[in-house]
């Protein structure tokens, strides 16, 4: 699961996930974890953004 931590110190370490989240920059956690995350205010799930298209150089 993508998650971003959104707190008010600039990091914070995710023992479970065994990593370091900074402020602002998605971390990939195992599902539980990101659930048990999510459950604070602080945390929010990075949604997928949907795919371009591929585009050529001088497409419009």
């Amino acid at each position: 699961m993508l998650v971003v931590y959104g707190g008010p110190t600039d990091a914070v370490e995710v023992p479970a996930a065994n990593c370091v989240a900074v402020r602002g920059e998605p971390v990939e956690v195992p599902d539980e974890v990101g659930k048990s995350l999510l459950e604070q205010d602080t945390w929010s799930e990075v949604k997928a953004k949907p795919k371009a298209e591929n585009k050529k150089d001088g497409d419009v």
